[in-house]
């Protein structure tokens, strides 16, 4: 919505849009009218901050209403730059006013940890999944006519560079009647379907993400295909974040055992091997004390020690006393992995935390 700005909504040529008297506008409200020029500027900073307080969670209350009262007057002052995607934004920042989008990672809760919360009103998350799924059916609807069908309404098109594929197995005009009037209204008309059930989603997330990829290079239709790519995870179940979030820790925690059995001189497979005896041990001496009983860390160190002691017993029956066990040959590799292995953890912990 920030890059909309100054580009559907004329902030990058607001002088001559709003500051030329000589202009005609058609307000959509007679009561609302266009106020002077250095006005309208505060207008437009009006959306800058509000957008911005929007994208951070900052102040969220009122800057998302900021947002939405400076985008709807721009709206409503001039309906000559009216189109649907100018009344969907209009929609999707006033439904975004209404939740609690700012109750997790925002800087409201960054500043005032109070008003963290794990979870939400399921509506606010239901009202924007609602509001694309019937732009994409509607879409769909609206393209259910007689010129449509029959190939008319916007002939040519495949002579575009993106069709470049299709022509490999079908002709200009096939084309234009199977892919970009058919195939397209099959697609408007069931996308959302396909991306509500689980079995399709990745596949239909695909084609979805291809048609707006398209639509950005076919037409001049602003922020609207970045908008739709931006929300389409929203027909994925409502806790994706958390799946990839833990999908991060996850990886983090292989990576600090990696550099741990890389600094013991042991592979992989060896350390697995010594964890699940230090389990073993572990979880064989709790039965043995009373539920409220911590275990304390030189405990889990007994473990350790008890394994190693094993397999020293029986590396001792199959070592010949007289060979010595091979050393590191490449120390300052090893220095260099270990580096390695610090920045990736450190990069990857800051992205499984979940911070602002």
């Amino acid at each position: 919505m920030l890059f909309d700005i100054p580009d559907e909504r004329g902030g990058a040529d607001m002088t001559s849009r709003w500051g030329n008297t000589n202009n005609c506008h058609f307000p959509l409200l007679p009561f609302i009218t266009v106020i002077s020029m250095p006005y309208m500027a505060l207008v437009y900073l009006g959306l800058w901050f509000g957008g911005m307080g929007i994208a951070l969670g900052y102040q969220y209350r009122y800057t998302s209403w900021l947002f939405t009262l400076c985008y709807w007057y721009i709206i409503l002052i001039e309906k000559s730059f009216w189109n649907n995607h100018s009344y969907l934004f209009g929609l999707v920042a006033l439904l975004l006013a209404c939740t609690q989008a700012n109750c997790l990672w925002s800087l409201d809760v960054y500043f005032n940890p109070s008003l963290k919360k794990n979870t939400v009103p399921y509506w606010n998350y239901f009202i924007l999944k609602y509001q694309f799924f019937t732009l994409y059916f509607m879409a769909g609807l609206k393209k259910g006519t007689a010129e449509w069908l029959t190939g008319y309404s916007v002939p040519k098109l495949s002579a575009h560079w993106v069709f470049t594929p299709f022509h490999l197995f079908l002709s200009i005009p096939q084309i234009d009647y199977i892919i970009v009037h058919w195939f397209v209204f099959m697609f408007d008309l069931t996308i959302a379907f396909w991306m509500m059930w689980a079995k399709s989603r990745n596949t239909a997330m695909v084609f979805c993400a291809l048609f707006h990829l398209m639509n950005s290079r076919l037409f001049k239709i602003g922020m609207f295909p970045w908008v739709c790519l931006a929300t389409m995870p929203l027909f994925y179940p409502f806790d994706w974040p958390r799946r990839i979030q833990l999908g991060f820790s996850n990886a983090l925690s292989y990576l600090s055992f990696v550099k741990w059995c890389f600094i013991s001189n042991m592979n992989v497979p060896k350390c697995e091997e010594n964890v699940k005896c230090i389990r073993s041990a572990v979880n064989n001496d709790e039965t043995t004390k009373d539920e409220n009983d911590l275990q304390e860390p030189e405990e889990d160190m007994a473990g350790d020690v008890f394994c190693h002691e094993k397999d020293n017993e029986e590396n001792s029956s199959q070592v010949e006393p007289d060979v010595q066990q091979p050393e590191v040959e490449n120390q300052s590799m090893k220095t260099f992995i270990l580096i390695l292995l610090d920045l990736t953890i450190g990069r990857m912990d800051c992205m499984a935390t979940p911070g602002i």
